[in-house]
């Protein structure tokens, strides 16, 4: 989850001679390699999850921090010099797919046992990262840990159901009974799916407990 601080200026950055809006965003570029590698901030890998604008980033040795335009959401390569405003961040868990077909029950279990558990998707921002995790999966539907108990859908890690994304106008109020286990569809959106089907899976894990992270800036 990020959230930008009050703007500074209007123009925050040029780009073909056009004045851009735009903020800082935790990703750089790794200069003691042959060609830059851009990782982000908390991580040691090399990012995975990019949205560059056309043709970048930039293979500059001078243009190594990359900034988020306010306009079209694109990111940009540009040198760190520049004082711009920035996003701070309350770090998500690592989302990974597993790509074993399984009963809901049995994600869950394999979740807690190898991760940390049955994924929750709690933002917009979560849900569309968990959509492009779920790419590579080999069905069209990817269990997630929310389930329907007694009136209520909830997450099985016990955060509140406020972000929701289901194919309905609404919630399913009264699914039946086979039908309590929700998943999620390649087209970002979720469905009530019977409990014993074996599906794909994504877990998440913690690499920092989320109360321990810094809240926004």
């Amino acid at each position: 989850m990020f959230k930008e601080t009050k703007p500074q200026s209007s123009c925050s950055a040029s780009f073909n001679g056009e004045c851009r809006a735009g903020q800082w965003i935790g990703l750089h570029a790794d200069t003691g390699t042959k060609l830059p590698v851009w990782r982000w901030s908390w991580e040691v890998e090399e990012a995975t999850f990019t949205l560059w604008a056309f043709d970048e980033p930039q293979h500059s040795w001078s243009d190594t921090c990359a900034y988020q335009d306010s306009k079209n959401g694109d990111w940009y390569s540009i040198s760190c010099s520049l004082n711009l405003t920035f996003f701070c961040m309350v770090h998500s868990p690592q989302l990974v797919l597993v790509r074993r077909n399984m009963t809901w029950e049995e994600a869950l279990n394999y979740c807690r046992h190898t991760y940390t558990d049955l994924a929750s998707l709690t933002s917009y921002q979560e849900n569309t990262l968990a959509v492009r995790k779920s790419t590579a999966a080999e069905v069209s539907h990817v269990w997630i840990g929310l389930h329907f108990v007694v009136r209520y859908w909830i997450w099985v890690d016990g955060h509140a159901l406020e972000y929701k994304a289901w194919s309905g106008d609404e919630d399913p109020k009264c699914p039946a009974r086979n039908l309590r286990c929700g998943a999620l569809e390649t087209n970002n959106t979720w469905t009530p799916r019977d409990c014993g089907e074996k599906l794909n899976f994504l877990c998440y894990k913690n690499s920092v407990p989320r109360d321990l992270i810094p809240l926004h800036c």
